[in-house]
């Protein structure tokens, strides 16, 4: 059994083959508070590099900070943090978030 943390909010990534999702939640009030994905932009991104994993990064961050949300926690999902994921969360905490 997991131990949830419910004093900071969770974020939470699924990455598909063609596009990268992710969330924001409140688990005492079971909220989905910011969620951001390559399918948001008017241009879609054909593919889902290093590159546009890092600029989605950097626009959650700055929606977190609209809500005035500066810490969080990463669930990972019993997923490796490599890669797209780890870009990801760099674009996010080069906004100022502590993740």
């Amino acid at each position: 059994m997991t131990k949830i943390n419910l004093k900071n909010y969770r974020l939470t990534l699924f990455k598909s083959n063609k596009h990268i999702y992710a969330q924001l939640s409140n688990d005492l009030q079971s909220k989905t508070i910011v969620h951001n994905s390559s399918l948001n932009y008017t241009i879609y991104f054909i593919s889902c590099t290093k590159l546009t994993t890092y600029i989605i990064g950097q626009d959650f961050g700055l929606k977190m900070l609209e809500k005035c949300i500066n810490t969080g926690y990463f669930n990972r999902n019993y997923k490796a943090y490599y890669g797209k994921i780890q870009t990801f969360l760099n674009g996010v905490r080069n906004i100022g978030i502590k993740i």
